[in-house]
């Protein structure tokens, strides 16, 4: 039976989610897309559409690592929270410096940007993720259920396994360089959603239960993507107009709103 200290996480604190916000931020998603889309296709706005959705892709992360760093202001005394959300501003802080190298080699410098340097800052902000969640949990006295194991187990393998199974197939069991580099990313993804899903187990009956339950959902959207990418990309069928992009619209600004629902419980 796991148990949380009641010192550091208050118990009980009403705070609702809030579904009209995260049903605004998936059908801003799409209509933001879809937008983009249909600038594109007009006379000479191509280069500017491209220019618009980079700038959107870099605040996603900055806005999202602004909020993680003010819950760590909130939390300045604590060695628990206040470290936990340094982590995961600077991950964010990661993300969008990723989305900046990812956007100049793409319009500016137009190469492929795949594989790229920005994919190191994206395997930093997986680590810097986990690294938030590990600081999270290591200060509460827990007993592991082993049974979860099974658990994390199809978790895992239903993150992974679709992108193997659709790839390959389509590879005819002939896997090439990308599907390698593509698979790195998307187990990376898998093990990251995993401690998410430890992190919601372990504070369900929290104050801040509900808000690891928004980020969940957040994650799910965009590991969805994630996936999807990778595939795209060892077929060379991504661009910045596929509906990939909606999967990481949406889910930066319901992982914002999750960390919104954090700040109202300190």
């Amino acid at each position: 039976m796991e148990k949380i200290r009641n010192d550091v996480i208050p118990d009980r604190v009403p705070n609702e989610i809030n579904y009209k916000i995260i049903i605004l931020c998936i059908t801003a998603g799409i209509v933001f897309h879809y937008s983009m889309v249909y600038f594109s296709s007009l006379d000479e706005q191509t280069k500017n559409a491209n220019y618009v959705i980079d700038i959107i892709s870099i605040i996603n992360p900055l806005v999202t690592a602004i909020f993680a760093f003010v819950i760590a202001g909130f939390y300045r005394m604590s060695k628990v929270f206040g470290r936990a959300y340094i982590f995961l501003g600077l991950g964010y802080l990661c993300a969008a410096t990723a989305e900046v190298i990812y956007g100049v080699q793409y319009d500016i410098m137009q190469i492929d940007p795949y594989p790229s340097i920005a994919d190191l800052f994206f395997i930093a902000f997986n680590i810097l993720w986990i690294t938030h969640i590990v600081t999270n949990i290591r200060y509460f006295g827990t007993t592991f259920d082993y049974r979860k194991l099974v658990i994390f187990m199809m978790i895992f393998c239903a993150t992974v396994f679709p992108y193997i199974g659709v790839t390959l197939y389509q590879l005819h069991l002939e896997p090439n360089f990308e599907f390698i580099y593509g698979l790195l990313f998307v187990v990376l993804s898998g093990i990251t959603l995993l401690f998410v899903v430890y992190a919601v187990m372990l504070f369900k009956d929290s104050a801040l239960g509900r808000a690891w339950y928004v980020l969940l959902l957040a994650f799910l959207i965009n590991i969805s993507g994630d996936v999807w990418y990778y595939y795209l990309e060892v077929f060379e069928q991504y661009d910045l107009y596929h509906p990939v992009n909606f999967f990481w619209y949406a889910g930066y600004w319901i992982q914002t709103y999750a960390l919104f629902k954090h700040k109202k419980v300190t």
